[in-house]
């Protein structure tokens, strides 16, 4: 059944379940009503007790029940979906994950299918921050994702632990090999939609309210540890940055007291052009290779760095001389000082630009 207000075909529903109660089946009473025809269910290590109601759930139209021995995570039940999905379901045009306590609208993951398909983009259901179907543990949670998301990767997802996603069938190899097997993992996706520039799109949801409900499998020490330790993972590039800005700073801050030492009638103005060309070509190389890992023989690359290395050297030169003039004093000895706060702040402007300019990368496109 395809229609405006179903399911569309081609669209396989997975819904990882752990320790469900009857709202499992409601649920998949609901969606199949909506026209689902292909639900896979994730049983992630539920226990024997559990038997009877996801087989009840097999014997459903439309689906399939794959079982975990023992309880791996949200994330490894995902993953063992994706998997399923691109082995025996590879005709599929995509995939919209759903939480099997009955918190999402069928209506909600009707859209999520169509949006999916209409955009060719990532979709998420996000909740508004006053719904009152998140538990304390999930608006715990989802602050604390949200502002470390925003920080990280420069745009804001107020609802990061969202089950209900939509992903395209193009992104499920991409996805499989995503970072984390609880809570962690759908916090990776959301950063590999910055790190690999996937393009997605939010639309927000109102989730049903069971005040008599489970309490959310969400851990709020562990998980958002869990969750912290990627992020921090995140932020490696950054920290190789700084190592490397670093490096190359104490090398050309060497360089400079050395020849203002030994060949003052150089002169102020050509030995820090000299150290600033040395350490900035140093720099190139090192952010290059390592910190960003650019395997591309750009020479736009290479002219837009050359700029900002001139501007930077311009302009720092240009501070260190008008404050020597300022406190002239024999034998340099302003000039050998000033450097040091000149060029922290020169660091500052050189991150940036080349962060924005230089090495960017495109954000992942979100309208």
């Amino acid at each position: 059944m395809s229609g405006k207000n179903s399911i569309p075909d081609q669209v396989t529903i997975v819904i990882p379940s752990y320790e469900p109660d009857d709202r499992l089946i409601s649920t998949l009473l609901g969606l199949i009503a909506c026209g689902a025809g292909d639900i896979l269910i994730v049983n992630d290590g539920s226990g024997k007790e559990y038997d009877e109601l996801f087989r009840e759930a097999e014997q459903l139209p439309g689906c399939t029940l794959i079982s975990h021995e023992t309880n791996r995570g949200k994330g490894a039940a995902i993953k063992t979906a994706l998997r399923y999905c691109m082995e025996n379901r590879p005709s599929i045009k995509g995939i919209v994950t759903v939480d099997g306590d009955g918190h999402h609208r069928p209506s909600d993951v009707v859209a999520c299918a169509q949006k999916m398909l209409a955009s060719g983009r990532v979709i998420l259901g996000v909740r508004e921050k006053d719904d009152r179907s998140i538990s304390l543990r999930g608006r715990y949670g989802n602050r604390i994702t949200s502002f470390a998301i925003s920080v990280v990767c420069g745009f804001e997802i107020r609802d990061p632990l969202t089950g209900l996603r939509g992903i395209p069938s193009r992104y499920l190899p991409v996805f499989l090999q995503t970072r984390g097997e609880g809570y962690d993992f759908e916090t990776n996706m959301l950063l590999d939609f910055n790190r690999k520039h996937i393009p997605f799109r939010c639309f927000g949801i109102r989730c049903e309210y069971f005040p008599d409900g489970k309490r959310s499998h969400f851990r709020p020490f562990r998980d958002s540890a869990k969750i912290a330790v990627e992020i921090i993972r995140f932020f490696g590039q950054q920290f190789k940055y700084l190592l490397s800005s670093i490096t190359c700073y104490c090398f050309e801050y060497l360089l400079y007291r050395v020849m203002l030492g030994y060949l003052p009638m150089l002169g102020i103005t050509l030995i820090n052009y000299v150290c600033r060309l040395m350490s900035g070509t140093l720099n190139f190389i090192i952010n290059k290779n390592i910190v960003f890992k650019d395997k591309k023989k750009s020479l736009v690359t290479v002219i837009k760095y050359v700029a900002v290395v001139i501007f930077v050297m311009l302009l720092s030169t240009e501070l260190i001389v008008l404050i020597n003039r300022l406190f002239h004093t024999e034998q340099n000895t302003v000039a050998k000082f000033i450097k040091l706060p000149v060029d922290f702040a020169m660091f500052f402007v050189g991150y940036f630009l080349q962060k924005k300019w230089v090495f960017s990368t495109k954000r992942p496109r979100r309208r």
